[in-house]
């Protein structure tokens, strides 16, 4: 009768033993799905803003002498558009404005706006 006990109760902790296998990796591959999913939203969102940004700025039609940037933030008119920018070019030539932008996320995009010029 003991060898019958003793043997359920080696049961049962093989049996706790290998849950908790499964159950901690089961919770680090739903925590590394978690991550990867924070980060591309993260990346579609600064996209998104990049794209908002660039249209804004289509429209606009004076840019250069209102365009600043302070730190790391592009201020329109003292208007903040955009914030997380690692680098930032601008360059004018008859009518064609090209803007190279990098944001800290490694993101980068190259936007020519065309201008009438006065």
């Amino acid at each position: 009768m003991n060898v019958i006990k003793s043997f359920i109760l080696f049961e049962f902790i093989i049996t706790i033993l290998l849950f908790t296998v499964i159950l901690s990796y089961s919770a680090n591959i739903i925590l590394q799905i978690n991550k990867k999913t924070i980060t591309k939203n993260e990346q579609l969102n600064s996209i998104l803003n990049l794209e908002s940004t660039k249209i804004f700025l289509s429209k606009q039609k004076d840019i250069l002498p209102n365009i600043k940037l302070i730190e790391d933030q592009l201020f329109f008119d003292n208007n903040l558009l955009l914030d997380k920018i690692k680098s930032l070019t601008i360059n004018n030539s008859n009518g064609i404005i090209t803007i190279n932008i990098k944001l800290q996320n490694e993101i980068e995009q190259t936007w020519i706006i065309k201008y009438e010029q006065q």
